[in-house]
């Protein structure tokens, strides 16, 4: 059975007020941005903009036809590993024009 899938374009532009506990994040964010978990892309990492990162990265990516959502991940590198700042999963139809796939 042969899967489809159509390319998806998409531009990670900035963030903003982003904390860890309630304090304001000093630097190192970076994006996420999942299909499942063989097909992702992550922006480089902000190392000035603190709370307030950019990045704007186009990515190009394979989105078969049968995956109804995106996660993005916001996340700051730190010397004990990668934290999770935030995240959303977005559905893809918000991204396809309100078309949702058959049979899934």
């Amino acid at each position: 059975m042969e899967t489809k899938s159509r390319t998806l374009e998409l531009t990670v532009l900035s963030a903003e007020d982003l904390r860890i506990n309630n304090r304001n994040l000093k630097k190192n964010a970076f994006v996420v941005v999942s299909i499942d978990p063989f097909n992702y892309r992550m922006t480089k990492t902000d190392a000035q903009g603190g709370g307030y990162p950019t990045w704007n990265e186009k990515f190009v990516m394979d989105l078969p036809a049968r995956e109804r959502f995106i996660i993005l991940e916001v996340k700051c590198r730190t010397s004990s590993g990668d934290r999770r700042i935030g995240s959303a999963k977005v559905p893809v139809s918000e991204f396809i024009g309100g078309y949702v796939p058959e049979n899934c």
